[in-house]
């Protein structure tokens, strides 16, 4: 039972490793990508993107903050946002991968739906579902990410729809 236990306990490092460096290479792959726009268009194109990438970087560091207290209860830091607004500045992050891949994204939401989430946990969940979107693309027909914000009277929901490969 000793080494059931000890299997047990690696499968469990081995997923959450697994989880890590799938939520790490998120961020790297963003900053990269603005990397090589500055490296493209010279520096002067960096002014705009240095915000974004900074922002990634912590996105990094909170993701290797959460892994070190893991098992620990994490604090959540709810906010009120725009919901709109937001999913914009999270479009823009992966911007550049759209843009690489001939992309086309489109949002859809009314003006003003106000919700309270924790910023930068939200955005890890976005920026993953629509980098796991470009990454599940066909190849013989150009992707389009449909993102749609609707509100309810107790919640809100964000759907987003591609016409990628699919997932069971």
């Amino acid at each position: 039972s000793n080494v059931i236990s000890e299997n047990k306990r690696e499968r469990r490092l081995y997923e959450s490793l697994s989880k890590l460096t799938h939520e790490l290479k998120n961020p790297i792959t963003v900053c990269k990508g603005y990397i090589e726009i500055i490296n493209k268009n010279g520096m002067s194109s960096a002014e705009s993107y240095i915000p974004i990438i900074s922002e990634e970087i912590d996105r990094a560091l909170l993701v290797i903050n959460d892994f070190s207290t893991f098992g620990k209860a994490t604090t959540i830091n709810k906010e009120e946002v725009d919901l709109k607004i937001y999913t914009e500045e999270i479009i823009d992050v992966v911007r550049p991968l759209l843009n690489k891949y001939n992309a086309k994204i489109f949002l859809t939401s009314k003006d003003e739906i106000y919700v309270s989430l924790d910023y930068n946990r939200m955005k890890q969940v976005l920026v993953n579902v629509l980098k796991n979107a470009i990454e599940a693309r066909k190849e013989e027909e150009p992707l389009e990410i449909k993102v749609e914000l609707k509100e309810y009277s107790n919640c809100c929901k964000i759907i987003v729809k591609d016409n990628g490969i699919g997932m069971s």
